[in-house]
């Protein structure tokens, strides 16, 4: 797969159940490592797995293109065939759990973008507030809950950094001009947009996706959309930063 040309940190942990009785036990020899060059071969690269007789937990990073339903899938359909290629075949509940993981949990991440301003080294206090003017915080928007849907749960908040083409300070009207544009693909999308700052030269996003939407699809959505209220379809640098948080960050995982 082409490499992305974008900065992410995106890792996700899946976890199924056998349908009844026990799962049999993790099979000797390349079982796991001929699994995971197959998992390669689909953008996922295997970092961590748990193999208990009630409950396997796989923790995947993945590149921007793969939505978690996809991942969902690929790891699902994969375990289940080399399983019967081993000669042990078992079938796994319908429903299964991923949830996005980061280096920080979701407290760290929602107070990072919230802090954005508070921190930023700006002269004009008057600035300042005319960015904080357009700055979003949405209670509402509880991104400690997963999206449920047939096939599962999906816990899946990214944070965004969008930037503008050759850091180009913002305004009034295109600080305005982001903030209505991110809520327009919030509601057009089902996204929940949690938390926006607004800075002058680049936006953070804290974002509850949608898991059928890969983060490159939920991102571009962001930036054109945000664009054409700006009027300028070339206001961002074609490239971004998205990466994964959640309840759990990776060293619980590591543990």
């Amino acid at each position: 797969m082409k490499p992305s040309p974008n900065a992410y940190l995106l890792r996700y942990g899946w976890s199924a159940w056998p349908s009844s009785g026990v799962s049999p036990a993790l099979p000797p020899g390349p079982f796991l490592q001929d699994l995971a060059e197959a998992w390669q071969r689909d953008a996922l690269h295997l970092l961590e797995h748990r193999w208990q007789p009630d409950l396997i937990q796989l923790v995947f990073s993945a590149t921007p293109d793969v939505a978690p339903v996809d991942l969902a899938r690929v790891a699902k359909g994969r375990l289940q065939h080399a399983r019967r290629k081993a000669g042990i075949p078992f079938d796994f509940s319908r429903k299964v759990a991923v949830r996005a993981l980061g280096e920080n949990i979701r407290e760290a991440v929602a107070a990072y973008v919230r802090d954005q301003l508070e921190h930023a080294e700006l002269a004009d206090p008057r600035y300042r507030d005319l960015l904080q003017r357009h700055s979003i915080e949405d209670a509402k928007v509880r991104l400690e809950e997963p999206f449920s849907t047939n096939s599962g749960q999906y816990w899946y908040n990214l944070h965004l950094v969008l930037v503008t083409d050759s850091r180009w300070r913002m305004g009034e009207s295109e600080a305005q001009a982001v903030a209505d544009g991110c809520r327009e693909v919030a509601r057009e999308h089902g996204y929940g947009l949690a938390r926006l700052a607004v800075m002058p030269d680049h936006a953070h996003l804290a974002v509850r996706g949608h898991p059928e939407h890969s983060p490159n699809r939920i991102a571009r959505a962001f930036q054109e959309a945000t664009a054409r209220k700006v009027g300028m379809l070339g206001f961002w640098k074609d490239t971004f930063y998205v990466g994964t948080f959640g309840e759990y960050g990776m060293a619980a995982v590591r543990t």
